[in-house]
């Protein structure tokens, strides 16, 4: 049962993701994993980043709505540095489901809303902004894909002639594979924070 009073079932099993009651927590508690598994795979890619994890309400509390999640070292294509913000939208939401009918059709909305917000903020700065957004249940939206083939490509600038390891394909196989469970990690942490406050209540 939610802290909301909510008896949660398989009928609405996606309760903790929209409660107003939990929601806040639960999902900065996803997004810290999402958050550490992306520093992960931009690591092993040997780019410089800067990451930053202060929760969503810490960064409202500061005052500040635009601060990036991370920071790619010239990562862009351009020698720029590259932004971004990680956001994972439900695609069974009511706010969103009729976008959610057409193929990742919710993490493009989320992608849409992101760009928006920091388009001043990039054009103020010698930065370029790309979105880290997925849907709850897995999907990778197109920027998301953009990043990791990115990374990719760094990693396989780092491979000595005739090496095997982290060539650009098998990087972004495993990258994937990486951020996927990032994110089934990050839902199981969503239903955990939701049910410790639930049981406080």
């Amino acid at each position: 049962q939610c802290k909301c009073g909510v008896l949660v079932t398989d009928e609405n099993f996606d309760h903790f993701h929209s409660c107003m009651r939990v929601r806040a927590q639960a999902l900065d508690a996803r997004h810290a994993v999402v958050l550490r598994t992306l520093a992960r795979i931009t690591a092993a890619a040997g780019v410089q980043a800067q990451f930053d994890y202060a929760s969503h309400s810490a960064k409202m509390t500061s005052g500040s709505r635009l601060r990036p999640d991370g920071r790619f070292f010239g990562l862009h294509s351009t020698g720029a540095d590259l932004v971004t913000d990680v956001s994972l939208t439900n695609p069974t939401s009511n706010s969103i489901l009729h976008h959610a009918r057409t193929r990742l059709g919710a993490a493009k909305v989320r992608e849409s809303e992101k760009c928006d917000k920091y388009a001043d903020y990039v054009e103020q700065r010698p930065l370029t902004f790309c979105a880290f957004v997925a849907e709850s249940y897995g999907a990778f939206g197109p920027a998301m894909c953009e990043i990791i083939t990115a990374l990719a490509r760094r990693a396989d600038e780092r491979i000595a002639p005739g090496g095997e390891d982290f060539t650009a394909v098998n990087f972004s196989v495993w990258a994937a594979r990486v951020v996927s469970a990032g994110i089934q990690k990050g839902n199981s942490a969503v239903v955990d924070v939701a049910l410790q406050l639930s049981r406080s209540h």
